[in-house]
């Protein structure tokens, strides 16, 4: 992705689970199904610093659209986002 005009790029693993599982530092990552939403959650439960950021993502219309919620919670940066893309 890009952001700032430069671009970003990350990677790691996650679990396909409903549970929160603890990596090194309080980190976690996590893929699960809520109903027909695939969700995508990372997130640190360390006691200096906690946050959460969570992706869902919706097939809509017959899947012409998908919309991609964001929200993230701590690091004083609360915000929620909505993007959809349409198929063309």
């Amino acid at each position: 992705m890009s952001a700032g005009g430069e671009s970003v790029e990350r990677a790691w693993e996650s679990s396909l689970s409903d549970a929160i599982p603890p990596v090194g530092g309080g980190f976690y990552s996590r893929l699960f199904w809520e109903e027909d939403a695939l969700v995508f959650e990372c997130g640190s439960n360390d006691a200096d610093e906690t946050w959460r950021m969570l992706w869902r993502y919706e097939l809509l219309d017959s899947g012409r659209r998908l919309r991609a919620v964001e929200q993230m919670r701590g690091r004083g940066a609360d915000f929620d986002n909505t993007w959809i893309f349409e198929k063309h």
